[in-house]
Order: structure tokens, then sequence, then C-alpha cells
């Protein structure tokens, strides 16, 4: 889709996801957390938001940028057998949004695959590919927060999974709507 039709089904009420994955690092392994909002008209008509216990180890570099902890994982994390199978019927078939959405369908297939799952095959819209392609922004770098920041959007929070998702959506919509 363009950036006209995408507007145009938002005003039309065709919902879209806006998805983010934190993750035990950068090769398909652990999701430690998974955030999803249901978006309608411009607005949030449902939510998904899980930690993950990946049931293996997590990157320093990761904990840096995220800042959930093996022991925060460990006490507050669903298995991850438990919280797909919910992510995928909360998706269903609509279209998804995310910032470097490949990144993340990289991992969440990955997952649906080894729990002999149906792969996520929605359509995609990757605000990064936007950002890159439509849209002359102006900026130093692409990074989701930078983005943020250059339509006036706070990024204090960034690299949890729902705060990157609120931002994500933020974004996009502003993106559209240029």
């Amino acid at each position: 889709m363009n950036l006209e039709q995408l507007k145009q089904a938002i005003q039309f009420g065709i919902p879209f996801i806006v998805l983010d994955t934190e993750t035990t690092g950068l090769e398909p392994g652990g999701i430690i957390e998974i955030a999803a909002q249901k978006i309608r008209g411009g607005q949030v008509v449902d939510e998904f938001h899980s930690i993950v216990n990946p049931d293996c180890q997590i990157e320093e570099g990761a904990t840096f940028w995220h800042g959930l902890t093996f022991d925060m994982i460990q006490r507050q994390g669903r298995l991850v057998a438990e919280v797909m199978p919910d992510f995928v019927k909360f998706c269903g078939n609509v279209t998804l949004v995310g910032h470097n959405i490949d990144f993340d369908l990289k991992f969440i297939n990955h997952h649906l695959k080894n729990l002999g799952l149906a792969l996520l095959k929605n359509p995609t819209v990757d605000t990064l590919v936007l950002a890159r392609k439509y849209i002359s922004l102006g900026i130093s770098n692409n990074k989701l927060s930078t983005i943020a920041e250059h339509f006036g959007i706070s990024s204090d929070g960034a690299h949890r999974a729902m705060k990157d998702v609120t931002m994500t959506k933020e974004v996009f919509l502003r993106m559209i709507n240029r």
C-alpha cells in the first residue's frame, strides 16, 4: 500500500496492529517481551502485552537496551509456548505495522515454527521503510526514537515493547497524515 491508501484505510476504520518485540539479542532466538496495539480509526481498541521467559541466556547488551533482567523475566515471564498462540490469535489476519518489522517477524516466526504453528504471513507496513522511501525528514538517522523526536513524540522509556509500540503508532499516523 502507498501512503494515500494507508491514509484511506485508517479513515475507513480498517484495523491494523502495531507490534514490537524485545529480544535476547540480534539473532533469532528468544523473545523476552512482546507488545501490540490494535488500531481502528487512529484509536487504540485493544492491546496485547507479555513478558516472555525465553528459556535461554540474554546477551548483556540486550539487557542494557531494554532493562529486562534475568530475575525480572523469571518472576514475570510466561513461557513462549503459552504466549505465541495468544499473540497469533490477537493478530488475526490484520495488517501489521512495525519499525523494522522484518526483525520482529523473524523472531516471532522462529518461535511459531519451533512450536509447529502457522507462521504470521499478514500484510506488513514498515515505518523504517516509510521513513527511508517516502518521507524526507532531514534527520541524522532513521532510528525510531530519532523519528519520534522529530515529530515531537517523547522517546522516554524506549526499548520497552509497549512504549515502542506507542511511539511506532504515533510516528506511523504522523507520517501518513503529512
